[in-house]
């Protein structure tokens, strides 16, 4: 427990100077990230007796090199993108189309439908379990061999980035039109209906990660917007701080209920503080018994990192084998375990010690880098919009940061098909008046 406690306190350290060096932006990439790690350490510690937990000082040392690393990055990159004058940008509500907005609900419906019944007839063809959601999970997620009608017809799975896309960026308008610019709720309430309908789509796919996603973009984007709206001048929101915090609670309450609606309450995990535990704590240990214990060497350079890339070559017949994302189970009791080792263990699986100090830098880099130079100093305009939306859609990586490493889900084909699709959609839902 001494080496958790020892990493508890370097965390702690790292916020207090990445929230100082950041002239105490709470939404920096260093800021939350070291925000989350401490959350997820904090209750590894809650539940060290439980877990029996003896943790290596190598774990500890790996871990807080990959925080410190990825915060030097960040603060050097602000530090180099200072704002040498301030750039003032007017925030007005945004004009969508009613008869686009219709009918991209109504193509959103059509799709859910479709997928909907995908899901029923893949889980028909397991009656191992009761909840078709979670059959349908365990049939197409955790197992290596599936038979060719298990999978979901291309062209609807295909067809599901449009309900995501539509999703998030409804999202958007409502934020910037409701929260930022105080218009009506009922002069805006359709532009709910996506993320509403996307919400549903998630929930019959058996997982719950495009709900969370939608939290963390919501978050981001309602605090970069209200930046904007007071010219990046407030150091601590507090008001946006205290919504955080409600919001978090809600989201908490929600991941527990939807345990149940998943069907994931056969794991043996029951209770409200186990399943958060379990999800958001474990990793800390879990990491710590990948350190002790490491599986075998990969099959292929980066496979756990860039899954999503081998993947892509498989269905095109380039290689002859596809790889799951999840990673082996590790056992903290005889009813708690988990499959998840925050950020770093992909990293250090695929590209060692070193590799992992090199790909921590490059992806602070990059969010630092957008969030610095592509929206921070610049006006808000249409092009920032765009950008806006897919920082906040890529930030859900920094904010899972201490659980997981979900660098695989954005590098590949379907992200850049989801980009193109939300350019077009862009296109044709907003008036040119707000894109000139």
């Amino acid at each position: 427990m001494i080496g958790l406690w020892c990493l508890l306190l370097i965390e702690i350290l790292c916020f207090v100077l990445t929230f100082y060096f950041n002239r105490k932006d709470i939404m920096a990439p260093s800021v939350l990230l070291t925000l989350v790690f401490i959350f997820s350490t904090s209750l590894a510690i809650m539940n060290g007796h439980k877990w029996r937990v003896d943790y290596d000082f190598a774990s500890c040392i790996i871990l807080s090199l990959g925080i410190i690393l990825f915060c030097f990055t960040d603060i050097w990159v602000r530090n180099k993108s200072v704002q040498t004058k301030n750039v003032i940008s007017q925030i007005m509500p945004i004009e969508v189309s009613n008869k686009m907005t219709w009918l991209i609900i109504l193509t959103d419906v059509i799709i859910v439908y479709f997928v909907y019944c995908e899901v029923q007839r893949i889980a028909a063809t397991n009656t191992w379990f009761d909840n078709a959601f979670y059959a349908y999970r365990m049939i197409t997620s955790h197992s290596e061999d599936i038979d060719t009608d298990q999978y979901m017809d291309g062209k609807i799975n295909q067809a599901m980035k449009i309900v995501i896309v539509s999703g998030f960026l409804y999202m958007y308008f409502f934020t910037n039109n409701v929260f930022i610019c105080k218009q009506n709720v009922k002069k805006n309430i359709q532009l709910l209906l996506p993320p509403f309908i996307l919400c549903m789509m998630t929930i019959m796919t058996g997982v719950r990660t495009n709900i969370l996603r939608l939290c963390v973009f919501c978050f981001v984007c309602s605090y970069i917007l209200l930046q904007f709206k007071r010219n990046w001048k407030i150091q601590i929101p507090w008001r946006f701080i205290k919504t955080m915090i409600g919001s978090l609670a809600v989201i908490l309450i929600a991941f527990f209920i939807l345990q149940s609606v998943l069907g994931r309450n056969e794991s043996g995990s029951v209770d409200g503080f186990t399943v958060i535990s379990n999800y958001a704590g474990a990793p800390i240990v879990h990491f710590n018994q990948y350190i002790q214990k490491p599986p075998p060497t990969n099959e292929v350079f980066a496979q756990e990192t860039f899954t999503g890339v081998w993947n892509v070559l498989y269905k095109l017949g380039i290689t002859d084998k596809m790889y799951l994302v999840h990673e082996e189970f590790r056992r903290l009791t005889s009813t708690d375990s988990g499959n998840v080792y925050t950020l770093f263990r992909r990293f250090i699986q695929d590209f060692g010690i070193l590799g992992m100090c090199v790909m921590t830098i490059l992806l602070s880099y990059f969010f630092s880098y957008v969030y610095n130079r592509k929206i921070r100093t610049q006006k808000l305009n249409y092009r920032t919009m765009l950008i806006i939306i897919k920082y906040g859609y890529a930030y859900y990586i920094i904010a899972m940061a201490s659980i997981d490493n979900l660098v695989h889900d954005y590098v590949n084909l379907g992200t850049v098909m989801m980009i193109v699709i939300l350019h077009l959609m862009c296109r044709f839902a907003i008036s040119s008046k707000y894109k000139i």
